[in-house]
Parts: C-alpha cells; structure tokens; sequence
C-alpha cells in the first residue's frame, strides 16, 4: 500500500511510477481535497511517496510536490534524470491569470523530493472557449470522449535532456477568447518543448503537428539523443468514407441505433521523430478504427498514450485501438503495440 486515506474528504488519482537509482522508486498523484464531507472541490495539489527498496516499503507517504502558488493540478508524470535529480511535470492551473487559464509546470528537486523548484514552461489552451462540452467534459469535435491537455514527459538517461509534450486547442475557432463556451471546429495540435535543465525553463514551444486535423493524447520517449512523439490522429480517418466511419452513439438517451455522422469521425495513431526535425509523420496503425466502440457512450477511450525507446534501437507506440481484430472477433477497444524506428 502507498498511500491510504480513510476518509471521504480525499480522494487519489492519476497515478504515475518512476524507478530511479539504488532501488529507489517514486509515485505522484493528484490528490483532490473534497471537503467536509466530500461535499465540494477545494484544491487538487500533486503529492508523492518514496521507496527506497524498490517498492517494498513507502516513506514521506502524499509529501507536497506542487508549490502552494499552484493549488489546482492534475495529470503528474515523474522520472529521475541521469544525475538523479527528480522531476515532475503537471498541468497546473496558472496564478498568473487568477488559474483562469493552465499551464505546464515542471518541479525538480535534487534531495530525493524533500523539497522542489517549480516553474511554469508553457501557456495551455484548454480554457473554457476551447473545446465542445459533451455530457460535462471537453471533447473534440464530432467526438464524445472527454480530452486533456496533461504533458507527456520523458528525459534521456544519457544527455539529460527533458522532452515534454501535450495537446490544446490554440487558434482554433473561439479559443483563449474570454469567452464560456466554445465556437467553431476544433484543430488540436501536438506541441513539444526541449532541454536540459535549467535551459528548458526558458525553451522555446515548437508545434509539431500542422494538419489541421484533430490531434489527442501524445507521449514522448528520449534515448542517446533521440526522441520520437506519438498521438492519436484524424489526418487519414477524416476521409474514409467506409460506414464504420460515419456512425456515432445515438445522443438521445432512449435511441439504441446508432446515427450516421456528418464526416468520418475514425482516428489512427501515428509518430513523429527528432532525426528529421519532426517533419515526416509515420502511420503506425494500419486500419482507422471509430472511437465511438465500446464504452460509455464512446466517452472513455483511455486517457493516455504511450511511447518508448529501446535500448536495442526501436521505438514502440502503445494505443487504445477499436476495430477489433478484423474478421475474427467484432469491434471492440484493444491495446495495441507498433514498431518503428526512432
């Protein structure tokens, strides 16, 4: 057990793991303080525990790693640099605009996590003027699956180098407007920022997508000075018009059937690399799939991505795919894997 809290004023999420040297191995999480009761959102700071055994026991049980500027953070993802320095990256929302808008903040810390340096790197557009609402959460358009915009982070085991991306919805339609809802059609992009640290707190942000089409949940992966980021995407499903495509959950709570959709609403999971800048974009799934399957309403399709190189050389996406397996079992939602160099 890492951490436990009897009580219903409390409530852990979006847990994230880190082995680091000498058997040491951190957890963070968001943990969301309900109130009396459990009875209304007051803050959601991200905390974390030690090992130093490698799992077997945990010490400094919820120690504070979001600093009190920051008390409204969500999706932390952790890792030690090569020189066993812990870092923790999260969406936060911004004191800078009274946390009207977010950011992506990185917190380091030199003394295994007893105390941290934090800063903001990048402005994220996921206001709320960015994204169409479906039953309460943000999504894309056409889409039901609720989005986020929390960084994937990954730092070189040999340079040091600390790659972080997300996804937000920058220039598209109402967005970073002022407004309360959003106008428009959505053009989530794919944004990355670069460098060791302290250089990366003054990095530039580099848009690696430029399609306009809709692109979700990357992640990142560094190794010997390369780096590849991966991500869902509609550049090849926008125009299929197979009818698996064109189908969405019925939006009426009593209608069973299916609807027909305005455009394809399928998505593929593809990658770009450092070796060339970030410019030639590979298709790792081989068949667009429609993200409506399954589960919820089409409203879950797994928050999260993954990428991730080999030591021996290849880079291995990992994605929520939903056809199924063509031609043996029906559609359904299934992990899959994809090759491919970095």
């Amino acid at each position: 057990m890492v951490t436990f809290t009897n009580a219903g004023n409390f409530f852990h999420d979006k847990e994230w793991l880190a082995a680091g040297p000498n058997g040491a191995v951190v957890v963070t999480w968001s943990r969301f303080s309900q109130g009396p009761n459990g009875q209304g959102y007051l803050s959601s700071p991200i905390v974390g525990a030690i090992s130093k055994d490698y799992g077997k026991t945990w010490n400094r049980q919820s120690f504070p790693i979001s600093d009190a500027a920051h008390p409204f953070d969500q999706g932390s993802q952790v890792q030690f640099g090569p020189d066993g320095s812990l870092y923790v990256a999260y969406e936060g929302a911004s004191p800078t605009t009274g946390y009207a808008t977010d950011a992506v903040v990185l917190a380091r810390s030199t003394d295994e996590g007893h105390s941290f340096e934090t800063v903001e790197l990048a402005r994220v557009y996921d206001d709320l003027d960015c994204y169409p609402v479906y039953a309460g959460r943000q999504t894309l358009t056409d889409m039901h699956f609720r989005i986020n915009s929390y960084p994937s982070m990954s730092i070189d085991p040999l340079t040091g180098t600390i790659s972080i991306a997300w996804t937000d919805n920058q220039g598209s339609g109402t967005c970073g407007g002022g407004g309360v809802s959003f106008a428009g059609a959505t053009s989530n992009q794919v944004k990355l920022i670069r460098g060791a640290w302290p250089a990366i707190t003054s990095a530039a942000v580099t848009r690696i997508t430029t399609t306009p089409e809709d692109k979700v949940f990357p992640a990142v992966a560094n190794m010997g000075g390369k780096a590849a980021v991966s991500y869902y995407t509609r550049d090849y499903g926008i125009s299929s018009t197979s009818p698996v495509c064109n189908l969405q959950t019925n939006p009426d709570p009593s209608g069973i059937t299916p609807v027909p959709t305005a455009r394809s609403v399928c998505m593929d999971y593809a990658a770009k690399r450092s070796a060339d800048g970030f410019l030639a974009q590979t298709r790792l799934s081989t068949e667009s799939s429609n993200p409506f399957v399954q589960f919820a309403d089409g409203s879950f399709i797994g928050d999260y991505t993954q990428v991730a190189i080999g030591t021996s050389g290849p880079a291995y996406g990992s994605w929520t795919d939903f056809r199924g397996n063509p031609g043996v079992t029906p559609a359904n939602q299934d992990v899959m894997i994809q090759s491919f160099v970095p």
